[in-house]
């Protein structure tokens, strides 16, 4: 009996750092939305004007932070859909690197 309480309280406990963790990476991702519209916007200004010049701006970003692999190469190694966003796939550390890389 007293084993099956230390499973549940145990359990209880795993659900709830699980719950700060994911509290934590909604948070981090809601702020890499802000700060990827405003590094649009300040690249915009800066006179990054087309879509394709916006791309490779960003892209430049992301190698610098993934030792050279440019967004695309990401995505790829993430195994993700065309359609899925890499950032959608990362966890409260790489959203937190990114986030920095952003701002």
């Amino acid at each position: 009996m007293q084993t099956r309480q230390k499973e549940l309280i145990v359990e209880e406990e795993q659900k709830l750092i699980q719950s700060e963790k994911n509290q934590r990476r909604l948070f981090l991702r809601e702020e890499m939305k802000k700060h990827n519209k405003h590094l649009a916007d300040t690249a915009s200004n800066a006179g990054v004007k087309e879509p394709r010049d916006y791309t490779i701006f960003q892209n430049y970003g992301y190698k610098g932070l993934y030792g050279g692999l440019s967004r695309q190469d990401i995505h790829d190694r993430k195994g993700l859909k065309k359609s899925q966003d890499i950032l959608d796939h990362m966890g409260s550390t790489e959203l937190a690197a990114n986030l920095f890389r952003a701002t």
